[in-house]
């Protein structure tokens, strides 16, 4: 997946960059600094995607307790 790809899934699933770079426990402009090459390496992709599914079952699990 491309980084440009990688952004619009955050957009489309509401989520910021700052709560991926949290959930990873890195700095959010580290964080912003793997983006600047056209597509991550797959480590970095697959500990991303890892992330981005950690923030959307925390907000459901969020949204069933109130």
């Amino acid at each position: 997946m491309t980084s440009k790809e990688l952004k619009q899934m955050f957009k489309n699933e509401g989520i910021y960059m700052w709560e991926i770079a949290r959930a990873l426990k890195i700095h959010e402009v580290t964080f912003g600094k793997w983006f600047r090459e056209d597509a991550l390496s797959k480590e970095r992709e697959m500990l991303v995607l890892s992330a981005v599914e950690q923030i959307k079952q925390e907000r459901m699990a969020k949204k069933r307790k109130g």
